[in-house]
């Protein structure tokens, strides 16, 4: 079954719905190669940037990601169609994704 695309959601609305629904923070997700999840906080009013990859993650520093420690950081670009409000701390949105290496899918995203 075929992604939707980032381009194909309405990240605006998304964003206004986080917010009305009393979002005040979103966790920019990934899950390592060793299935511990890793994630960045930011404030839902981030959310767009947040969208577009904003959040950096060190993969040299992170075991089976397969980086050096010379190479840029890698971003996670979340799944809008993923984006879920915890049930338990409904002030945060868990936002998972893949994990982009200038723009581009890294080959050992575990997603």
């Amino acid at each position: 079954m075929a992604r939707a695309k980032s381009d194909d959601v309405d990240i605006k609305a998304l964003k206004r719905r986080l917010i009305e629904k009393g979002v005040k923070y979103c966790l920019a997700s990934y899950v390592d190669m060793h299935g511990v999840p890793k994630a960045k906080g930011v404030p839902v009013e981030h959310f767009e940037r947040m969208m577009r990859g904003s959040e950096l993650f060190t993969g040299a520093a992170i075991d089976g990601i397969g980086q050096g420690p010379n190479e840029d950081e890698l971003a996670v670009f979340p799944d809008p169609r993923a984006v879920t409000q915890l049930p338990w701390r409904p002030d945060v949105a868990w936002c998972p994704g893949n994990l982009k290496f200038h723009d581009d899918p890294w080959h050992m995203c575990a997603r």
